[in-house]
């Protein structure tokens, strides 16, 4: 079972920092998911919410904030229980990439709403990715299956992952539809599915990935289920279950 610590190690250290990424590693974490959002001037940084409210401290809204103005942020406040005194500012994707070359797999979910730019944000990706070697690494996620759709016509060398929590014959039918690499499920999918279901899905090409398991019981029932891989807040907790080295 592959582990993938999610946004970073979410529930150990600040989520979609450098910081946290690197605590991810050394825990031992070999495959990561983070969260990808546009800045006003059109750079790919690593954040969940639109808002800045909640990780940094800022009412404001990325696309609101220039490169400069996000590099000056610390997301410290993600994580109450983080002791290290040092900022965390919200990185770049081309600070993650370049920061993390020991990672071998990372899931890119990218983020939309009534705000989402999709031809500026697939031209970032695009851009960010156009090296095949680079693009290797990683798996550009989404709910939104428009966003997807635009990045398989902008650069169809770039893997792709539908994002789905319900519905989950319907997502299958359109991840396959998009020649998806991954299917990244909320866990209760796989768990509350037909056997008939788990057998179309583990014997499909796609990697089956599910978050966010923070349960010990529930990751191990997962494998059960022959999933790929986990996406988990708790490295330190999850990932032993299947590497005894860690």
């Amino acid at each position: 079972m592959i582990v993938f610590g999610h946004r970073g190690a979410a529930g150990e250290a600040p989520e979609n920092t450098l910081a946290g990424i690197k605590h991810a590693i050394a825990a031992g974490i070999k495959n990561i998911e983070v969260d990808l959002r546009l800045s006003a001037d059109g750079q790919l940084f690593l954040l969940h919410d639109r808002s800045l409210g909640r990780t940094a401290g800022i009412n404001k809204n990325i696309d609101a904030l220039t490169s400069h103005e996000l590099h000056a942020t610390d997301a410290r406040l993600s994580c109450k229980h983080w002791s290290n005194p040092a900022p965390c500012p919200i990185p770049t994707l081309t600070e993650l990439l370049t920061q993390t070359p020991e990672l071998e797999c990372i899931q890119l979910e990218i983020k939309s709403d009534s705000s989402t730019n999709i031809v500026a944000t697939v031209d970032a990706l695009a851009c960010e990715l156009s090296n095949t070697t680079t693009a290797s690494r990683v798996v550009v996620t989404s709910y939104d299956a428009d966003i997807l759709e635009a990045l398989r016509q902008r650069a169809s060398h770039i893997r792709l992952g539908l994002v789905a929590n319900h519905d989950l014959l319907a997502a299958f039918n359109t991840a396959s539809a998009l020649n998806c690499a991954f299917m990244c499920l909320h866990y209760e999918l796989i768990l509350n599915c037909s056997e008939e279901l788990i057998k179309t899905l583990t014997d499909c090409a796609m990697h089956i990935s599910c978050w966010t398991v923070n349960s010990q019981e529930v990751a191990l029932k997962l494998c059960q289920r022959n999933v790929d891989s986990i996406i988990t807040d708790l490295p330190n907790k999850i990932l032993p279950l299947f590497d005894p080295a860690t």
